[in-house]
């Protein structure tokens, strides 16, 4: 009995809860001063009804992919693949890249500015989300901070 309590208490030490839902927002500080870190997340199945972890359908994986920062990117800016989410070519100038781990966790620094994120999918370019005004995947760094951006990988998912 002694030992589960242990388990137990050390588990809810770490924030785990045994079961793999990667929603959770990340709350480890990442080691660098001025950038972007985060996780990068991979949902697959059927997400219906929401809100999801209701529904033991679909999954949310972390995931180790390419990550890509450009020059604020438009929708004119790229050659699409199929549908809104893949892309061939990206115009705009390539930033920085890094990788994710495989828990999907990845710090990068980067100047201040606006960027657009893309995540490398099989031979494919994948960001699934603008800013409302026409920008790709938008994330922002300020001056002396740093921003997380949690990448929801979704082409596998029904909502």
């Amino acid at each position: 009995m002694k030992t589960l309590f242990v388990v137990c208490a050390l588990l809810i030490v770490a924030g785990c809860s045994g079961d793999n839902d990667s929603t959770q927002p990340i709350s480890l500080a990442p080691s660098i001063d001025q950038g972007v870190y985060g996780q990068v997340d991979f949902w697959e199945g059927n997400f219906m009804p929401m809100p999801y972890p209701e529904n033991p359908d679909g999954g949310i994986t972390p995931v180790s992919r390419t990550i890509f920062f450009y020059e604020k990117t438009t929708f004119s800016d790229v050659v699409p693949e199929g549908y809104g989410t893949f892309y061939s070519e990206i115009k705009t100038n390539l930033i920085a890249t890094t990788e994710s781990g495989t828990d999907g966790r990845y710090e990068i620094s980067l100047p201040p500015g606006e960027y657009s994120v893309f995540v490398r999918e099989n031979d494919l370019y994948y960001a699934n989300g603008s800013d409302g005004e026409g920008y790709i995947w938008l994330v922002t760094v300020p001056q002396g901070e740093t921003t997380e951006f949690v990448i929801e990988i979704t082409h596998a998912a029904y909502f």
